[in-house]
């Protein structure tokens, strides 16, 4: 069948980064056959890895008519629930995904997605018991163990997230390593923390975190124990065109990876290359949601704090803890935020954001066991 050509060309050339022959052979094997509703899918989908929220956009009709064709598709409804979130359409970004739930009860991915949500509201305590069915509908998910670690970790439940991951490294030891650093720091434990940073960057095993390679993660590990040096060795290997002087015309998925290399530079004392880098940022911050869609959570909060502009940080931190963002919030214990540690307005602000996280956490042990709807 040609269609299914064009269809296997389109993955080959996505598999390969090549993003446009790629698109251009997704949109013949439509032409072709345009209730092929998997076409339409996998081609939302291969949008949907850019970031950008023109792709958004495009994909959205695509995944509209694939459920329209397919409409017992778990596949297709998850996958539409996702592009709404990431358009910023929450109420029905959660409603197509109950509806999904609704048909096909035992798809563990549609709960996976509502705990995704969840979490970037705010809602912490929710969220857990959302993965955690997702995690038992597949057991043998390594994905969704350890991301119910991971949340276990954001809700301050630190004894649950440790016996998580000892769950997780039985069950999975070839894919665990290096998931404890985050717990440790969630926790204050910088020396532990080092110690396990540094034995990871002595061995070859598997950093697993889903698109990222093991430099980058050891790069971002480096950070935020304040390894400055190691972790800018490592960028400029990984981004030498962002450590010249080379003009970033645009910047896509890769602005968190663009403010981290930012920062090295920021600390090296290279102000111009930071701030121009930073400034370019804060452009594309301005642009998007805090904690909607493809929100950038305290990235604004970062940078300002990293720059000395303390009152910015302040009234950015502010605006994020209004606005529902708690993801990964112990990252303000890590040493990136050193700078603001004497500044009473911004320790208020922390000890309020834990209050909140206790009351989840309270929240969370008296539902756990209720039913999600």
């Amino acid at each position: 069948c040609i269609r299914d050509r064009y269809i296997s060309l389109a993955l080959l050339r996505l598999d390969e980064s090549k993003k446009e022959e790629s698109k251009e052979y997704f949109l013949k094997g439509i032409e072709l056959s345009p209730n092929y509703a998997m076409a339409r899918e996998r081609y939302a989908r291969a949008l949907m890895t850019g970031g950008d929220q023109s792709d958004d956009e495009e994909a959205l009709p695509h995944l509209r008519k694939a459920v329209e064709l397919d409409p017992m598709s778990a596949v297709m409804t998850e996958a539409l629930g996702m592009a709404l979130w990431y358009l910023g359409r929450v109420e029905e970004a959660q409603a197509t995904l109950l509806k999904g739930i609704e048909r096909n009860p035992e798809y563990p991915w549609t709960y996976f997605r509502m705990a995704s949500q969840l979490l970037r509201l705010g809602r912490v305590g929710e969220s857990v018991n959302w993965v955690r069915a997702a995690a038992r509908l597949a057991p043998s998910d390594f994905h969704l163990k350890i991301y119910e670690c991971y949340l276990y970790r954001d809700l301050g439940a630190f004894q649950s997230a440790d016996r998580c991951y000892d769950s997780a490294e039985e069950d999975f030891p070839e894919r665990t390593s290096g998931h404890r650093v985050f717990l440790y720091l969630s926790q204050s434990q910088l020396q532990e923390a080092t110690e396990l940073v540094e034995q990871l960057a002595q061995t070859e095993r598997t950093l697993f975190v889903s698109g990222k390679s093991r430099e980058e993660l050891l790069a971002h590990y480096y950070l935020v124990i304040g390894e400055v040096d190691k972790a800018r060795s490592i960028y400029q290997e990984l981004e030498p065109r962002l450590y010249g002087d080379e003009d970033i015309s645009t910047v896509g998925r890769e602005w968190a990876q663009i403010t981290m290399v930012a920062y090295t530079l920021y600390a090296d004392g290279q102000l111009d290359r930071a701030n121009y880098l930073f400034d370019r940022v804060l452009e594309v911050l301005h642009s998007r949601h805090r904690t909607r869609g493809r929100g950038y959570g305290t990235t604004d909060v970062f940078i300002h704090a990293t720059r000395g502009e303390k009152q910015k940080a302040i009234s950015a931190l502010r605006e994020a803890i209004d606005m529902g963002w708690r993801m990964d919030w112990w990252m303000l214990h890590s040493p990136l935020y050193d700078s603001m540690r004497e500044e009473q307005e911004w320790n208020d602000l922390v000890h309020e954001l834990e209050a909140d996280i206790a009351r989840q956490r309270q929240w969370y042990e008296s539902h756990k066991d209720d039913p999600l709807f």
